[in-house]
């Protein structure tokens, strides 16, 4: 609605002041002198001031306001146009009270001062929409000719109240069912609209077919019945055709457009059928196969298969599950109907509840007195029932002995789906009361989601050795497992000392970096190959079953005495035990005279000995004593001086030093080693 503001002319014309007398019209005085003073000019008020209102809402009531025109000033106030304003609704009239026509720029109102008009405002609604307007009025002061005047225009706006709102109904409700109708024959049933509302106007119409009806139905066009009205509890009625054209079930929807804001279209189904006898379909579902919805192991599942009459005769129907029956698969309520109404449905309900799990592949048949379908109709029945199951694999995992204050090796578990359907991992955590020396890293985000053959969940377990003693615990794994809500995987370590963890033989374990190390050794053992597992492996030499080092030097070294070249030759073994050890030995080999074979010849060779492992000797004069350096080394043998023939012509003695060591770039290990010392060797 247009408002329309009502301005009231409170004051129109003006004051006239004047020394002189004023002429007798305008003065309202007489005679030569003017004893009555200034006359007031006209002023326009129209009663009721803003506005009329009317209560009728309901088609083909009458309703009448009447509006008092009236000049409040003095003067003459003309009145040169009174009319309806264009945009008024053709519902509203209006008309002067006492019959004359109403004031117009040819035919004037003249209102003197106190003088009224009385005019008369009729409402007569038409339909449901509302209805507004305004009276115009165009005046001016009468002391002015008309055409030297500028007239001024009010208006009273014209409404009608709103109480309440239209509501549509379908009376008839929202199928129209024409049943059987025979070819070449035509029925016609009307579609009933209620208005449900109060105080207000229902509109009905226009109507119209909805896309993809077909034109056997045929409601009315928007020329034959373009809209109705309907007054509160009343009804509309809208007829409609059906004219079958071929031996077949017939379904569209007329459309039907109203005023109702909460329903501004209403729609009717409209179905009818040309066939003489009963006929089945399933309707539901239209592609023949009925797909359960997804659920699991020992938890129901239930899908419906509607039916529906298409012909024109009851029908008979019955069905039973033909295959699937051993998966869960079963079919009631109802399990058979009979004398189901042509086009009417009636709606069967499959249940499944499996126990195993898997893909559901069943069936169900439906047989009735359809002519046309003596085999029965069957309707595929499909679905999966999820039976995920969690593995956790390794279910225990062996830490073995952690030294106190050392972090083990990390391990993990995998877990995965080796069920049917997707596993849903929620949670994955320790069981109270394991050990905090146990720590979870690296776990995945939750919850996740496992299908069958999916890559598996890995769950990476830490133990931080702080306490010696077991440091046992349980890792849960909380699932949808159909074989459990938690999964377990154990947990097992034992933190030791260092001793315990890293026994060392000969020695003493050092575990301050983490991992197994000789910290030291007792008295006269080495570890020569700097390996920890065999400790301080390499023990000094052993002379005269006492463990001693054999030194490196004159005084500290071993005298093997004196041999001569009648004496044969002597083994000794001893052990180098790192790449400084040294061992030195001192003897004297003597040259004794003999007849006919007077050979002799000192020398010493290796028999036996690690790489890198040499033998140095120093032959000198006989009496000069242990001495001398390193210098003629091997690793097989050194001789000295020596001599072969009949006669003993000479006395070659001497006096032997000799040095076990490593040769120069040689990797040192227990070097146990074997070596002869002679004074007969043949040159």
């Amino acid at each position: 609605m247009v408002a329309r503001a009502f301005l009231l002319v409170a004051l129109v014309g003006a004051v006239a002041l004047a020394s002189a007398c004023p002429s007798e019209v305008a003065a309202g005085c007489r005679g030569a002198k003017c004893d009555a003073g200034p006359q007031l000019p006209p002023r326009f008020y129209a009663d009721p001031p803003f506005g009329i209102g009317f209560d009728c809402v309901v088609v083909g009531c009458a309703q009448e306001k009447h509006v008092i025109v009236e000049n409040r000033g003095g003067g003459k106030l003309m009145v040169s146009l009174t009319r309806l304003s264009t945009d008024t609704s053709t519902d509203f009239t209006l008309r002067r009270a006492d019959g004359v026509e109403l004031p117009n720029p040819d035919n004037q109102l003249t209102l003197a001062g106190g003088e009224t008009v009385e005019l008369i405002v009729t409402y007569l609604p038409s339909d449901g929409r509302p209805d507004e307007g305004a009276i115009v009025f165009e005046h001016y002061d009468g002391a002015v000719p008309y055409i030297e005047a500028a007239p001024r225009t009010d208006e009273i706006p014209v409404t009608t109240r709103t109480l309440g709102s239209p509501v549509a109904a379908l009376a008839s409700g929202d199928v129209l069912d024409f049943g059987y109708v025979a070819l070449g024959e035509s029925k016609t049933l009307n579609i009933q609209v209620r208005n449900d509302g109060t105080d207000a106007v229902l509109r009905v119409g226009p109507t119209s077919a909805e896309d993809g009806s077909p034109a056997v139905f045929a409601p009315p066009t928007a020329g034959d019945w373009g809209e109705d009205f309907a007054n509160p509890a009343d009804v509309v009625e809208i007829p409609v055709s059906y004219t079958p054209t071929a031996a077949e079930a017939s379904f569209g929807a007329v459309l039907i457009q109203t005023n109702d804001g909460a329903v501004p279209a209403l729609r009717v189904a409209l179905q009818g059928t040309a066939i003489a006898t009963p006929r089945l379909a399933i309707i539901d579902p239209d592609d023949g196969t009925l797909t359960l919805a997804g659920t699991r192991v020992g938890v129901e599942r239930n899908g419906t298969i509607t039916v529906r009459n298409l012909g024109g005769q009851p029908l008979d129907v019955a069905t039973a599950i033909t295959a699937g029956a051993e998966q869960g698969l079963s079919i009631t309520e109802p399990a058979a109907i009979t004398a189901l109404a042509p086009l009417a449905t009636t709606t069967f309900t499959v249940h499944l509840l499996n126990e195993v799990g898997g893909a559901i592949a069943g069936s169900a048949l439906f047989t009735s007195n359809d002519p046309d379908a003596a085999a029965g109709v069957t309707v595929a029945i499909v679905g999966e029932v999820a039976a995920p199951v969690l593995a956790a694999e390794p279910a225990t995992l062996q830490f073995g002995d952690i030294v106190v204050n050392w972090t083990a090796a990390p391990q993990q578990f995998a877990i995965s789906n080796t069920g049917y359907g997707d596993l849903e991992v929620t949670a994955i955590g320790l069981e109270l009361g394991s050990s905090q020396q146990i720590r979870l890293i690296d776990l995945p985000p939750l919850p996740q989601k496992l299908a069958p053959g999916d890559a598996p969940l890995v769950v990476t377990v830490l133990v931080q050795a702080s306490n010696v003693g077991p440091a046992d615990g349980v890792v849960l794994v909380t699932s949808d497992s159909i074989t459990g809500d938690t999964g377990r995987v154990d947990v097992r370590a034992q933190v030791v000392t260092c001793e315990q963890g890293c026994p060392t033989p000969n020695g003493t374990p050092d575990c301050s970096t983490g991992s197994c190390e000789v910290g030291s050794c007792v008295a006269l053992w080495h570890d020569a190959n700097l390996s920890q597992p065999d400790g301080c492996e390499c023990g000094e030499d052993v002379v005269g079953a006492v463990r001693d080092d054999i030194g490196q030097a004159c005084g500290q070294g071993l005298s093997l005495g004196e041999i001569s070249d009648d004496s044969g030759g002597y083994n000794f073994s001893a052990t180098l035990h790192d790449l400084d050890d040294v061992d030195l030995y001192f003897f004297r080999a003597r040259d004794d005279t003999q007849f006919l074979n007077d050979d002799y010849g000192a020398q010493v060779s290796l028999l036996s000995a690690p790489p890198g492992l040499q033998i140095c000797a120093n032959f000198q004069q006989w009496g000069a004593g242990c001495g001398g350096t390193p210098i003629n080394c091997s690793s097989s043998r050194v001789r000295g001086n020596g001599q072969s023939g009949i006669f003993g012509s000479s006395d070659n003695s001497e006096d032997v030093t000799v040095w076990l060591m490593w040769a120069q770039g040689a990797n040192p290990v227990c070097g146990s080693y074997t070596f002869r010392y002679e004074a007969d060797e043949d040159f």
